[in-house]
């Protein structure tokens, strides 16, 4: 199985379980897993785009060019997202920052809306099918 077959896999199979704990508004209880899940399957989508894409980096006050690897840590995916693919850098990092929110500050259904965090995700989703199909002609 290819890099980009196996992030399609893990995200959907995070999108499976998104749609088994979806919180509602009066019932939140699972909320954090659903900020968290969501993110990470963002995050696959995001991967097997750039598995795809293959971007090529420059280092700081370098010119020697650097070919991305399959799942650097959340900084350099974070870069790239900001520096090369603008329009889903807020709806990715707003799937960041719940993540974050909801593991280390715990989840609040009045900052993070379940609705939000389902609609940044099927945007960051898109705009990845979009820049898949640019490139090859396939979604």
């Amino acid at each position: 199985m290819s890099t980009h077959d196996k992030h399609m896999a893990q995200a959907e199979h995070n999108e499976k379980l998104l749609n088994i704990i979806v919180p509602s508004s009066d019932n939140v209880e699972f909320g954090d897993w659903y900020a968290t899940v969501a993110f990470y399957a963002a995050l696959h989508h995001v991967e097997a785009m750039i598995a795809i894409m293959r971007p090529v980096m420059y280092s700081t006050g370098s010119r020697n060019a650097i070919t991305y690897t399959d799942s650097p840590d959340h900084a350099v995916r974070n870069w790239i997202i900001k520096s090369r693919y603008k329009s889903m850098n807020y709806f990715y990092s707003s799937l960041y920052k719940c993540s974050r929110t909801a593991k280390y500050h715990g989840y609040t259904s009045d900052v993070d809306k379940p609705e939000d965090i389902r609609k940044y995700l099927d945007i960051v989703k898109k705009i990845c099918g979009e820049e898949k199909l640019k490139k090859t002609g396939k979604n």
